[in-house]
């Protein structure tokens, strides 16, 4: 039974309607949340972006909250039924403020942010959708599965199949990024040098089990494995990637039938390169900016046991008096 902190729906007249796409009245409660605040970095200088995927990087203040929406239909004998009816409903959410919205699919806590929306469907009927701004992802080492080799493609060597999901689509996976904006590698080179920017790619996965509870189950397991520290390897189209999710995840199309349950999640996953400025021969400060001679060349040493400093063209630096710089 729907209700609104112990107060069954029906007491607003209200029934449950079913989401776009599905037969159960509620969506975005599978969701994973997006990443809030800075999510990786980009070296100007390096290919591909650095992701943040540590531990303090994904604690539960740095995802966004959950955005739940119950979708119902509202009778009443007359057009003023229905206006007396939602104004109590109305009344009612403003008195509670945070509130739980129970229901068959699990239970959603949160407050209405958003406007209330209502469709009038004739004098004595109308379309409901109320958006409730609910906490976090709920999901803890317990979720997780471990390595298998049952399919081709995994994530972190735990099968697909093995959370009952299949790949139905990918789309991005061979693309080539946009370009950074380029730089010269010296004044007289007479071409450029670019390097290719955050690359992303996008998965539809068809979720499956034989009743709602063990899909919603599998969906959170596969919630918890995106959440984990570092990043994650994938293998969807034959070829393994290194990757993180920023965006989340959005569960759509939830059928349940009798001993089947299905749904679809589409999932953006960001390419990790190696993205931090990698050690080479030319001197930098802290913040890896090339340190520059007085006429303007990069500095190197050119052997590891050789201190003598040369410009990026391996002409030896020298002082005023004409000796070879060292240090």
């Amino acid at each position: 039974m729907y209700r609104i902190d112990n107060i069954p729906i029906l007491n607003y007249g209200l029934t449950p309607g079913r989401a776009p796409g599905s037969n159960i009245a509620l969506s975005g409660h599978l969701d994973l949340n997006a990443r809030s605040g800075k999510a990786y970095h980009d070296w100007g200088e390096e290919e591909g972006v650095e992701p943040y995927v540590s531990e303090h990087d994904l604690v539960p203040q740095n995802y966004e909250r959950k955005q739940v929406v119950f979708y119902a239909y509202i009778t009443a004998t007359s057009r003023a039924g229905i206006v007396e009816r939602m104004e109590d409903l109305y009344h009612d959410l403003s008195l509670l403020g945070e509130f739980t919205l129970s229901s068959p699919w699990g239970d959603v806590t949160g407050y209405v942010k958003e406007k209330v929306s209502v469709d009038w469907l004739g004098v004595n009927a109308a379309s409901v959708k109320i958006v409730i701004d609910g906490v976090g992802n709920y999901y803890n080492d317990t979720d997780e599965l471990q390595p298998s080799s049952s399919g081709l493609h995994h994530i972190d060597n735990v099968a697909l199949s093995d959370y009952g999901a299949k790949v139905i689509g990918v789309t991005g996976n061979f693309d080539r990024p946009e370009t950074k904006e380029p730089y010269y590698t010296n004044a007289d080179a007479p071409y450029q040098v670019t390097k290719p920017g955050y690359k992303e790619f996008s998965l539809e996965l068809l979720f499956y089990a034989s009743t709602y509870e063990a899909m919603s189950t599998s969906i959170g397991r596969f919630n918890y494995q995106l959440m984990k520290t570092g990043t994650r390897v994938m293998n969807v189209d034959g070829l393994e990637r290194e990757c993180f999710n920023i965006e989340g995840t959005k569960v759509s199309n939830v059928k349940v039938n009798g001993s089947l349950a299905v749904c679809t999640v589409k999932l953006p996953m960001a390419l990790a390169y190696d993205g931090v400025p990698k050690d080479t021969k030319y001197l930098h400060d802290h913040d890896n900016i090339n340190i520059t001679s007085m006429s303007g060349k990069f500095i190197s040493i050119q052997e590891p046991n050789v201190l003598e400093l040369t410009d990026n063209k391996g002409r030896k630096i020298k002082t005023n008096d004409y000796n070879t710089l060292t240090v």
